[in-house]
């Protein structure tokens, strides 16, 4: 699949990703988690931690352990559920969820990277009108048909195909959730028309049309 594209991080907004050389010095994590948990109504405070939490997922030697990157998850998925209208804490979820998914890949760690994506999905269903947790369920559901299909899996890659279609729907003036929808059914075509599969290539290049125009 000469033409197979995906995302390999997720970036950091630039609202979100403040210096932490700026003004005063930072607390440490455990100061950090003990003020948040005595101020549990004080969103400045949670989206710091929630901020804190996914860092230490890109970097140093939690980044680097599976069971430490599981630990951060599962504190910043009980962060997101005690704070369910933060939009800043939901996106930092999002993205660890999405970071998490591709170092698992890479490692060779199938039922954390699956659970990952799991933890995207359930995220989106429970929020389905919040567009950041739509763009990384897209953005790793198009990398899902990736790995599916180096792996042989093609009907389990159809299957993600599927899923990912009805996201461009969902969210149609978000560009990039478009470009993830058009960029697996480009993948898709190129192996339809590498296996001969010209009805399936045409009917994918007719969808490719149909969401660019």
């Amino acid at each position: 699949m000469a033409d197979s594209k995906h995302h390999d991080r997720a970036s950091r907004d630039s609202s979100q990703d403040q210096d932490e050389d700026e003004g005063a010095a930072p607390m440490n994590l455990a100061d950090l988690r003990a003020e948040a948990a005595a101020h549990p109504d004080n969103a400045e405070l949670q989206g710091d931690l929630a901020r804190r939490l996914f860092r230490s997922l890109c970097r140093g030697q939690v980044a680097k352990s599976p069971e430490s990157r599981a630990g951060r998850l599962d504190e910043l998925r009980a962060l997101c559920a005690s704070q369910p209208a933060d939009v800043a804490v939901r996106t930092c979820l999002a993205m660890g969820l999405f970071n998490v998914l591709v170092d698992a890949h890479a490692e060779g760690a199938p039922d954390q990277r699956n659970a990952c994506l799991d933890g995207l999905r359930e995220l989106h269903a429970a929020h389905p009108d919040d567009e950041p947790a739509g763009r990384h369920l897209a953005v790793a559901l198009l990398n899902s048909t990736t790995y599916a299909h180096e792996a042989g899996e093609f009907e389990r890659r159809d299957a993600i195909l599927d899923e990912l279609r009805p996201l461009a729907a969902a969210f149609p003036e978000d560009e990039e959730i478009r470009w993830c929808v058009g960029q697996a059914l480009l993948n898709a075509a190129v192996d339809a028309e590498e296996r001969g599969d010209t009805p399936n290539r045409d009917a994918l290049m007719a969808e490719i049309r149909e969401l660019t125009g």
